[in-house]
């Protein structure tokens, strides 16, 4: 494939993942101040808390996924399609055994529910009801969305982005509807299952449909070599896969089980705000990991490919630099105007909200080179020590310092910039780009992250006195973009990879 052909197929996924994901985030704003409105915050902190147990449970994914999506990069740029469907075939299966892993200790949890539900009025009979719906809405995405990850490995994961899309606003649609009418949260609950299922199915039709060789190699098996390398990525993926479920799946839990679950209730309207952002600059950053593995395959100069890598972590930073501005001047007058001064944090825990999401978007650049090169197994080890120290310092900041959700964020915040922030750049210039990583690339790092924070105290400190309404909410966003601006004339645009950029972008138009 040639780069022209990448670019392009780089630019359609992140345009349509990064639209979709904007036009998703506005619906799900809508359906939660619905949600809040006619079931209250408690049951909002319930919603939050399973959906954590969940995503502890997808343990027995371990990574098996994406160390498949990379095995299909090389039979996709060769259009090799009986290697294609034995891969494939090899997913099907696997995924099959997940899924019904998943049901079974699924199950095994609910006895020991009431350890994390603290302080709760709501029956039990009815939280496990609750509890049993989104176990079952979280197995049935296992028997069919493999299908999307054929999507994806072949640069047209846009087509999945779109599905997820026209099913996420029929379901938020119907969902709002039966809140109004009915305040059920069962009823809230089997539309999201029914659209889930509804939904891959559909996929799983258009990957069969687009790839009509795969019925015919269904019973190809993959041989032992690629098995083994299969094998070899997944352990490697274990241990990042178990870290990251440590890190990322047991904030909730500590917040419930210690500090009470109306809290994770308030902190959910905050995570849903910066998780959507998060979402969308990460789906503009690792759409194109399939453009990049098709680059890895066929490109042999090291130099090129540091060079894509500085570009991407640039473009990165700076839309790191523009959100946490928006973010720090504009999460806690957005919510008082969204849905009442009483859900509101305190300052400090807005601070740490936003400190913790710059340091996780940074990491996003050496993450999607990762998985691109397939570096699975050389990241396991370095999950494992991330996910205890995320857990020893979030429990300290919390137990022993009394910071409640601040010591949550900055547990993880801590472990971050002690493991991750210098181990995954390592990994990638020393086992991907084969070459030796210097001290130039932290100092522009560390430089990057003072210009941010820099530009959000700044940006803060100019709008803080002026009043929380929806009017100043626009005063206060255009502050915060002409102030990002100014700090990216006088400190990005002198970079060497905006001029490269440049010259591809102006190249691209021509």
């Amino acid at each position: 494939m040639n780069k022209n052909s990448r670019l392009k197929n780089s630019a359609i996924n992140s345009v349509v993942a990064g639209s979709g994901q904007i036009l998703n985030i506005l619906l799900k704003f809508v359906v939660q101040t619905v949600f809040i409105r006619q079931l209250g915050a408690e049951y909002l902190g319930i919603n939050g808390l399973f959906v954590n147990i969940l995503s502890i449970l997808s343990f027995a994914e371990l990574g098996i996924g994406t160390a498949i999506t990379f095995s299909l990069y090389k039979p996709l740029a060769e259009g090799d399609e009986k290697a294609i469907s034995a891969v494939m075939n090899f997913f099907k299966k696997a995924y099959n055994y997940i899924g019904f892993f998943v049901a079974f200790f699924g199950l095994m949890i609910i006895p020991f529910l009431p350890i994390f539900l603290k302080n709760t009025q709501i029956p039990e009979l009815s939280i496990n009801i609750i509890y049993i719906m989104y176990l079952a809405n979280s197995v049935a995405s296992y028997f069919f969305t493999y299908k999307r990850s054929l999507l994806i490995a072949d640069q047209k994961g846009y087509i999945s982005v779109l599905n997820q899309l026209v099913f996420s606003v029929f379901q938020i649609v119907i969902q709002i509807i039966i809140l109004f009418i009915y305040k059920s949260y069962i009823g809230y609950l089997l539309v999201q299952i029914i659209c889930t299922v509804v939904s891959n199915i559909f996929i799983s039709f258009k990957v069969n449909k687009t790839y009509k060789f795969l019925s015919k190699y269904k019973n190809i098996k993959i041989n032992n070599q690629e098995k083994n390398i299969i094998k070899k990525n997944t352990i490697g993926m274990m241990g990042s896969k178990i870290g990251g479920i440590v890190v990322n799946g047991t904030d909730n839990l500590i917040i419930s089980g210690l500090v009470g679950v109306i809290w994770v209730g308030l902190y959910s309207n905050y995570f849903l705000i910066v998780n959507s952002v998060g979402l969308v600059l990460t789906q503009l950053v690792t759409s194109i990991s399939a453009s990049i593995g098709n680059l890895v395959v066929l490109e042999k100069s090291s130099i090129k490919k540091e060079k894509i890598y500085n570009q991407h972590n640039y473009v990165n930073f700076i839309l790191i630099l523009f959100s946490s501005s928006l973010l720090m001047t504009l999460l806690n007058p957005f919510i008082k105007v969204w849905i009442g001064e009483k859900y509101l944090l305190s300052t400090f825990t807005v601070i740490t909200v936003v400190l913790n999401y710059v340091v996780a978007q940074s990491r996003q650049t050496s993450i999607t080179f990762i998985t691109s090169f397939g570096l699975f197994s050389k990241i396991g080890i370095k999950s494992i020590f991330e996910a205890a120290f995320n857990l020893i310092f979030s429990l300290g900041y919390v137990l022993y310092l009394n910071m409640g959700i601040s010591g949550v964020l900055l547990g993880t915040m801590t472990s971050n910039i002690l493991i991750n922030v210098w181990f995954e750049p390592y990994v990638v210039y020393k086992y991907g780009l084969k070459m030796k990583l210097k001290i130039n690339y932290f100092l522009k790092y560390f430089g990057f992250i003072f210009i941010v924070i820099l530009n959000s105290g700044i940006s803060y400190y100019l709008t803080k006195s002026l009043a929380q309404s929806i009017t100043y909410l626009f005063v206060r966003a255009i502050i915060s973009i002409v102030v990002s601006s100014i700090i990216f004339i006088l400190f990005f645009t002198k970079n060497e990879s905006y001029k490269l950029i440049k010259v591809r972008v102006m190249k691209y138009f021509q």
